[in-house]
């Protein structure tokens, strides 16, 4: 089973973000029966976050997203942390700068087979 690497795991996320990679992100990242509610919206299931990802890419590009971890637990096979994102991002087809944005977010982490899945994750800005 692979290793519980926090770091290596939320560097790979914000990559998918820059890159812009919504299908990779639900595909890569998240567990089948999942619960998000972002920035005030309850998504529930992947294509709902597929589908939410894809208009936020479409509206948004990100140049930049570095975490610091607020606070971390760890049983088993469950990791429940804390993260703030400081995202560099700017709207497409705008004329308006680059803005710097920071989003709490808090995660239940799953250790699957294929390594660690978001199973449930509040955000706002």
């Amino acid at each position: 089973m692979p290793l519980m690497n926090l770091d290596g795991f939320f560097l790979e996320y914000a990559d998918y973000h820059i890159r812009g990679d919504a299908q990779g992100l639900v595909a890569k990242f998240t567990e089948k029966a999942i619960f998000w509610e972002a920035c005030g919206s309850d998504l529930h299931g992947r294509e709902e976050i597929l589908g939410w990802f894809r208009f936020m890419f479409s509206r948004w590009e990100v140049d930049r997203m570095e975490y610091n971890l607020a606070s971390e637990i760890k049983r088993e096979d469950l990791i429940c942390c804390a993260c703030y994102w400081n995202v560099r991002c700017s709207e497409k087809n705008s004329g308006q700068s680059v803005r710097n944005v920071i989003v709490r977010s808090s995660y239940a982490l799953r250790m699957t087979d294929e390594g660690l899945k978001i199973w449930h994750l509040h955000s706002g800005v």
